[in-house]
């Protein structure tokens, strides 16, 4: 509706779900929450073990939407926070 024809995914190092694994999630919520064991277990935090897979993973989702146009193009970065750098990460 928009006309909208790309999307930029753009991922940054040091993120914070680069740090935090689900395991160790849902650990800690369980321990805090015992009774909701069994929820808390089928979570997925999202965490990221690869920055560039998470960015192709990322890109994936939006080119599979069946909410958005065949067409859209969509390009994925990673932003290094010391450098201040753009790499392009391609499929």
């Amino acid at each position: 509706m928009l006309g909208v024809g790309a999307v930029i995914v753009i991922h940054h190092t040091d993120c914070g779900l680069t740090h935090l694994r689900n395991d160790y999630l849902h650990k800690c919520l369980t321990e805090k929450a015992p009774e909701h064991a069994d929820e808390i277990a089928k979570v997925d935090f999202g965490e990221i073990v690869d920055l560039k897979s998470s960015v192709v993973e990322d890109m994936m989702i939006l080119k599979d939407s069946p909410y958005l146009r065949k067409d859209l193009k969509v390009y994925g970065y990673v932003y290094d926070i010391k450098t201040g750098k753009l790499q392009e990460v391609k499929e």
